[in-house]
């Protein structure tokens, strides 16, 4: 994690980065993410292998 912000129960797994983001309460991230300006919802599950924040028109494909 690097200058992110991480609220109360908040699990990031093993080989994940998080860079410049918010994550609310009870977000996992799944092992192997890349994360990099984002805001993450309360009770959100992210999947192993994710990547948000990298290819803006493939986060707008996923992430509306």
């Amino acid at each position: 994690m690097q200058n992110s912000v991480l609220s109360p129960n908040v699990c990031v797994h093993s080989y994940s980065e998080v860079h410049e983001s918010i994550l609310m309460e009870n977000v996992d991230i799944g092992r192997n993410c890349r994360i990099r300006k984002a805001i993450i919802e309360e009770d959100v599950v992210i999947p192993p292998n994710t990547t948000i924040g990298y290819d803006l028109e493939e986060d707008r494909k996923h992430y509306k």
